[in-house]
Order: structure tokens, then C-alpha cells, then sequence
């Protein structure tokens, strides 16, 4: 199949009504890489993959992915002495599996969880024009996955990330590396892998609500080959803070992914809302903020 790079146009986004009252969020759905920001303290920001549909032609035998729900949880930490605004990260996405058989058919008793993991993210220095915000986020991605593609152990994951905010256009950038063990069919092995990503997130002039975005990600996993993709589409900023977003996708190499689509929702809000409870430095006990 030609796997000629595939700049993805998008989509329509059907906006839905909700009865929470919620708090404005930056969404980074739909992206495969991050932002060099976090939740405020005590709040929550639940980034909801609702739909997700992928193709893979090769290597190996067609295989048609569908994926609901896919989620990463955000949670604010209050200041605990520590440098920085800090936030605890999870996330998964679970899935379901058509493999083409000999005869043809495709068997769909596969589903699973995938890319489950748990993060420390902190945002260590804000910026200003070209100056840009700087973070890191490290953890851990549990094996969750099922049958053949079961990794052997847990991996260590960790990115830095910068972000750059700009009068009409705003630029992340991620950098980071990770250990890869190897699934059941293959021999025993850790290995290495290169993470990176940048995104371009625009208004649409006099329609500020809508945003265009596109994103390159690549992942090289030591001994095999080059994984990456272009996504493109757009993220609608609609009422009570929720922001919805499609995008389609395709990759750029044999390895990858041969195209799919992405649509989902950001929805913030605050855990504590008439008062804060913050712990003292030294562990001095609580403090109620009035």
C-alpha cells in the first residue's frame, strides 16, 4: 500500500449539551504527544477519547482497530513545597481488535486495554513569546495489553516538553525517550525508544472558537523501524468549558499506522469549589482558605 505522508482534513464535531457546570480547559485531544502545562491545583480535566477507528495493511495480516473509550485523568496537586505546578496523570485506551483470517473474514474476539500508565507532570518555568513554558513528565506503562502483543514488564516513559505561545499560533514540542520490552513472540528483551512530537494549534480568524491543528509524532524503538504519523484536524472551544475535537490521521512508513480517525471531548472542573484545603509546607497540618 502507498504510504505517501497524508495530510488529514477534518471532520465535523456534533456538540452535545451537558448539565455540569464545568471550568474552561486547554485541550490537548487529539494528540499522540503533549503540552508543557498542567491543571490548576484541585482541579480535574478528563481528556475522553469517545471514538477511534484505525487501518493496518502491513506488516502482518489487515487489521482494523476500534477504539472506545480512550481516557487520560488529570488531577491538580496543591503546593507541597516543591518547585513548580505538578499534576498526577492516567491513562488507557481500550480497544477492539479485527484480524483478517486465511479465509478472509475477520475475527473480532480481541479487545484489551492498551498505553496504560501513570505520570508525574511539572511545568518548572512559564514563558512569554519566545521564551517558552518548560515541563517534564515521567511514570511508568503497566502491561495491559493481551495474548501476543503483551509486553514482558512494565516500561519507564519520559519526556520534556516545551511550549511556546505566539499572538496566533501556538507551538509544543516534545522530547523524551522510554525502555521497551519485548511482546510473548518475541526473544526476552528491553530495549530503548526515541519519542518526539511537535503540534501547531491556530484560531481560525473571526471565529476564534474553532482552531486548526496538525501534529507530527515518531517513536524509534532500538532494532526496529521508524513509527510515525500526520495528524491534522480541529478543536471546537463550544459552551460550558468543553472543547471537542476530530482529527484523521495517517503514517508515513510501513511500521505505522496506514490512516484512522480520532473524536472526542475535554471536559475541567474543580474537586473543591467553596474551599481550598492546602497542606503547610513542613507538614504543619491543614490550612482552611477562606
Amino acid at each position: 500500500m502507498n504510504h505517501a505522508p497524508r495530510l488529514i482534513l477534518l471532520l465535523f464535531v456534533v456538540i452535545g449539551i451537558s448539565v455540569v457546570k464545568v471550568s474552561p480547559v486547554l485541550a490537548l485531544r487529539p494528540f499522540v504527544t503533549t503540552d508543557a502545562d498542567v491543571a490548576d491545583p484541585y482541579e480535574v480535566e478528563l481528556e475522553l477519547g469517545i471514538f477511534g477507528f484505525t487501518v493496518e495493511t502491513e506488516p502482518g495480516p489487515d487489521e482494523v482497530r476500534i477504539q472506545s473509550p480512550a481516557f487520560r485523568f488529570n488531577l491538580g496537586l496543591p503546593n507541597l513545597g516543591f518547585t513548580g505546578d505538578w499534576e498526577i496523570v492516567l491513562e488507557s485506551v481500550h480497544e477492539f481488535i479485527d484480524k483478517e483470517q486465511e479465509d478472509g473474514d475477520f475475527d473480532s474476539d480481541i479487545n484489551q486495554f492498551k498505553a496504560t500508565g501513570g505520570f508525574f507532570k511539572n511545568v518548572w518555568y512559564r514563558g512569554e513569546g519566545w521564551i517558552p513554558n518548560f515541563a517534564t513528565e515521567v511514570g511508568l506503562l503497566m502491561p495491559t495489553e493481551r495474548g501476543a502483543e503483551r509486553a514482558r514488564g512494565a516500561d519507564f516513559e519520559g519526556l520534556t516538553i516545551f511550549t511556546w505561545f505566539f499572538p496566533r499560533v501556538t507551538w509544543h514540542m516534545t522530547l523524551g525517550g522510554a525502555t521497551f520490552h519485548t511482546g510473548k513472540e518475541e526473544p526476552g528483551e528491553t530495549r530503548g525508544a526515541l519519542i518526539y512530537g511537535t503540534i501547531l494549534d491556530a484560531p481560525i480568524p473571526g471565529h476564534e472558537k474553532f482552531h486548526l491543528v496538525s501534529e507530527y509524532s515518531m517513536e524509534k524503538v532500538e532494532e526496529k523501524e521508524i513509527e510515525h504519523q500526520l495528524l491534522g484536524g480541529m478543536v471546537y472551544h463550544g459552551p460550558w468549558g468543553m472543547d471537542w475535537d476530530a482529527a484523521g490521521f495517517g503514517g508515513l512508513s510501513t511500521e505505522s499506522t496506514d490512516w484512522g480517525i480520532t473524536a472526542g471531548v475535554t471536559i475541567s472542573t474543580k474537586v473543591v469549589r467553596r474551599r481550598d484545603w492546602e497542606m503547610k509546607r513542613g507538614w504543619r497540618g491543614w490550612r482552611l482558605r477562606k
